[in-house]
């Protein structure tokens, strides 16, 4: 398995460390671009609805959820 395909997915939960969390969030956030050294090498993120609260990346391309909301408030809060 090469180097870059080895972080390319990432799952973001409740049950990992403070610091993994962290480390997840600001190499995600990272721009996509040519130079593999300044771009994020996580290429997707499997995570709950919490990670997307805090997080300003415009170049996520795709957001796919699992499940449909439990109600339309709760629809709006997550496009929010």
């Amino acid at each position: 398995m090469r180097a870059e395909a080895a972080h390319a997915v990432k799952a973001y939960h409740s049950e990992l460390a403070e610091f993994d969390k962290q480390a997840i969030a600001s190499e995600f956030i990272k721009p996509d671009c040519d130079e593999l050294l300044n771009c994020s090498c996580h290429r997707v993120i499997l995570a709950t609805d919490a990670m997307g609260m805090g997080i300003n990346n415009h170049d996520v391309r795709r957001v796919v959820q699992y499940q449909q909301p439990p109600s339309m408030h709760a629809l709006m809060q997550q496009a929010g």
